[in-house]
């Protein structure tokens, strides 16, 4: 694996207008998809890949320590820790960053939709975020900051009340239908079945 990863990588160096942006996204990617890997394997095998995972970690010096929960962790202070953290918070711990912010009271639902839902951000992307129910504008912007923080993205919320979601539903509104059309990550309670 270690020697097919290598040869892929500088194949990429050579093939590629940009490798110092190209190698290191690459090298990112598949230590992660290697990590995934062993986390499957473990679900299944946790005995055994305790002990590969050490010799996994020892032969390519990825930087990893042990927390005494006995969780693996990458050391803040590396240069990998960033782009591996943005990975994971962009795939699996978005919707939970952002739920935990939220918070439920005042919440009936609540939504990511744009370009992040469609995993087509760019650099300056937000995260646009439809909130539906009795809270207010002034106080999900304050309930939000520690998350845009966490995320490294400005969050754009949407705040509708139940009544005001219906009505545009109702009317067909062109900036709902196209959200709901679109690819959406639910972050809290699901969007109602449309009135028959």
């Amino acid at each position: 694996l270690a020697y097919t990863g290598v040869e892929t990588i500088s194949q990429m160096a050579e093939e590629t207008r940009r490798p110092q942006v190209r190698v290191p996204q690459a090298l990112v990617l598949m230590i992660f998809t290697v990590l995934v890997i062993f986390g499957a394997i473990y679900h299944w095998y946790p005995k055994m890949t305790g002990r590969m995972l050490r010799q996994f970690v020892e032969k390519t010096g990825i930087p990893f320590l042990t927390t005494q929960m006995g969780k693996g962790v990458i050391d803040e202070r590396h240069p990998l820790f960033r782009p591996v953290r943005e990975i994971v918070l962009k795939t699996d711990g978005l919707a939970d960053v952002l739920r935990d912010a939220l918070g439920s009271e005042g919440v009936e639902f609540a939504l990511v939709y744009g370009s992040i839902a469609a995993a087509t951000p760019t650099a300056g992307s937000d995260i646009d975020l439809l909130v539906v129910g009795s809270l207010g504008l002034r106080e999900a912007v304050r309930r939000l900051g520690a998350a845009q923080d966490t995320l490294g993205r400005e969050i754009n919320p949407n705040v509708w009340t139940r009544p005001e979601f219906d009505r545009r539903r109702r009317e067909a509104d062109a900036f709902l239908a196209r959200l709901l059309d679109g690819p959406t990550i639910q972050v809290i309670g699901r969007i109602p079945a449309t009135e028959v």
